[in-house]
């Protein structure tokens, strides 16, 4: 039918006046289940999880939608001579704060470009000073036009300061301490994201609204990931695994990046896993319903009269999670040597703690080789085998 249709739960299906075609039509018929906002470069870019309603639109329920400023025809153009211009000619200081520079600058070029015009300057002013806008009426049948041109500014500036000193489509993925896992998967395809276990949509994947367009962003994404972990990519070496930290909220968020360049058997990828900024403790844990009081009595007790405790299960059951969330039940007088592949994800909080890497899987004795070294551990929390 040419007509949407809404089905309700006491009555037949009625026929509207809308049409399928009707743009952001699957935005208004989603619920909203959560929204919160995550910041970048002083930008605080609003995240919303949506259900979709609308039947046969879309393959997943949900939906995440990172809210980045609204782009009006021509802006591409502005953005990209302004992101030309700073690479020539890079801003003072930006060593030292590449994101606040990049955005000073950004902000000053594009002020230029945009010039003021005699009533957006007097409704500017006017509004300044009554904090609302008195020419609301005027351009009320045009919504491009009711944002001002320090509102402009902002937002051409944040795509700027995005693509040069971000991370391009998925800065606000890679700040958003709800996510545990990124994935973009090849050109066209949108970027989906995997969410921590305790969120309100928690263990759960979900496309954005945010996509890889076109293969020279792709091939840039990656390499400019690798470059930042240490390693160049290249035709020898097209793939390689790496750890990066970006700040968030006030905090360094560690990420551990895979990415691969595409090749005439592979088409590349990009896939990145965070760790929870917070690790979860078996209260928490038990407020989840993920474990019982009883085995999380059953764990202290073991730990504490040096038992073994094995934690198994798959990726999205974070059973390193779990692992470190009861670390604490070691004894403080106890030294603890994490060791594995994955030992540095582990925090152990006792003082004495220790983290070592695993020598390889050709050598199978890492007891001995502990042994030879002197670390003398009291207790082993191996991770990632």
């Amino acid at each position: 039918e040419d007509q949407l249709v809404v089905h309700t739960r006491d009555f037949a299906p009625a026929t509207t006046a809308l049409p399928v075609e009707t743009p952001h039509l699957e935005r208004f018929l989603g619920a909203r289940v959560s929204r919160r906002t995550v910041q970048f470069a002083g930008f605080e870019v609003p995240v919303t999880i949506v259900r979709g309603h609308l039947l046969g639109a879309e393959s997943f329920d949900l939906s995440y939608v990172a809210e980045e400023p609204e782009r009006l025809p021509g802006d591409e153009a502005l953005i990209e001579t302004v992101s030309d211009r700073i690479l020539e000619a890079p801003p003072d200081g930006v060593l030292e704060n590449q994101h606040q520079s990049v955005r000073a600058r950004a902000k000053k070029l594009l002020g230029h470009r945009l010039k003021y015009r005699p009533l957006t300057k007097l409704r500017d002013r006017i509004s300044q000073a009554l904090g609302s806008d008195p020419f609301a009426l005027m351009h009320r049948a045009n919504p491009n036009g009711s944002r001002s041109r320090a509102e402009r500014i902002d937002a051409l500036a944040y795509y700027v300061t995005r693509d040069l000193a971000g991370d391009g489509k998925l800065t606000i993925p890679m700040r958003d301490p709800a996510v545990r896992s990124i994935e973009a998967n090849q050109v066209g395809d949108r970027i989906a994201v995997v969410t921590h276990r305790g969120e309100a949509v928690g263990n759960t994947r979900m496309p954005t609204t945010l996509a890889i367009e076109d293969l020279d962003e792709l091939v840039d994404l990656a390499r400019t990931l690798s470059a930042d972990g240490g390693v160049e990519l290249s035709v020898s070496r097209p793939a390689a695994t790496v750890t990066v930290s970006r700040e968030t909220a006030g905090t360094e968020r560690t990420l551990h990046c895979s990415v691969s360049l595409p090749t005439k058997t592979e088409s590349g990828h990009v896939s990145i896993s965070a760790k929870r900024e917070r690790p979860p403790t078996p209260i928490t844990l038990l407020q989840q319903d993920q474990l019982t009081p009883a085995l999380v009595a059953g764990i202290w007790t073991t730990i504490a009269n040096r038992g073994t405790v094995l934690f198994l299960g798959p990726v999205g059951a974070e059973p390193a999670v779990a692992l470190e969330a009861h670390t604490p039940f070691i004894p403080v007088g106890k030294r603890p040597v994490s060791i594995g592949k994955d030992a540095a994800r582990i925090d152990l909080p006792q003082e004495t703690a220790l983290s070592v890497s695993h020598p390889g899987p050709e050598d199978s004795k890492w007891s001995t080789s502990l042994e030879r070294e002197a670390l003398h551990p009291d207790v082993a929390v191996v991770s990632g085998l």
